[in-house]
This record gives C-alpha cells, sequence and structure tokens, in this order.
C-alpha cells in the first residue's frame, strides 16, 4: 500500500489497484493513465460482460479530477489527502485507484 506519510500531489502517471492481494482478483484489470498532455485512458474489465474501454481528456481543479470522455456523462475523482490515491464513486461501487509507481 502507499506510504500515508508523504505529501500527496496529484501527478500524472498510470492509477491502478495497489497491493493484488488474493481476494482482489479483479486489481489487474483497472487502469486509469492520466498523461501529461491532458489526455487519459481509463479501462475496467471487472465486469467481463461490460467492460469500459475509454479515451478523453483530464483537468484538475485543487484535489479534483475531472474525465471528460467523448459519449459519456463527465466523471469526477477526487485525489486523497494521505495517499497518491483516486476515490470515486459510482452507485455502491468504491474504486480507490493508486498511483502504481507509489505501490509497494
Amino acid at each position: 500500500m502507499p506510504d500515508s506519510t508523504r505529501a500527496t500531489s496529484f501527478q500524472t502517471g498510470t492509477y491502478g489497484v495497489c497491493g493484488c492481494a488474493d481476494a482482489a482478483t479483479s486489481a489487474s484489470k483497472l487502469a486509469l493513465a492520466v498523461k501529461e498532455d491532458s489526455t487519459l485512458h481509463y479501462v475496467n474489465g471487472s465486469d467481463a460482460s461490460n467492460p469500459i474501454d475509454r479515451n478523453g481528456a483530464w483537468q484538475t481543479d485543487g484535489r479534483t479530477l475531472a474525465l471528460t470522455v467523448t459519449g459519456a456523462d463527465e466523471e469526477t475523482w477526487t485525489l486523497d489527502k494521505n495517499d497518491p490515491c483516486l476515490h470515486s464513486r459510482s452507485g455502491l461501487l468504491f474504486v480507490p485507484p493508486c498511483r502504481l509507481e507509489e505501490c509497494r
């Protein structure tokens, strides 16, 4: 897991599920690549019957990351205060991808 003693600020890179614990069988199926040119690539294959593979753009406002994808509603993710992780709620699904470069 990320080191919570480190100061956190938004950084570009690939975000996914840290830890890859045995119980987290879908860990490798979720990735958000946030690129320096303000583009993104989001993949979520945790639901095999409805996989998501989207490209778009992003922008930040403080700790908020807004994702804009053609043909979809804008999604807002929030950068955690203590860890290099993003949080979003979609119904009852809670998805906490962390910057993979920070995972141990």
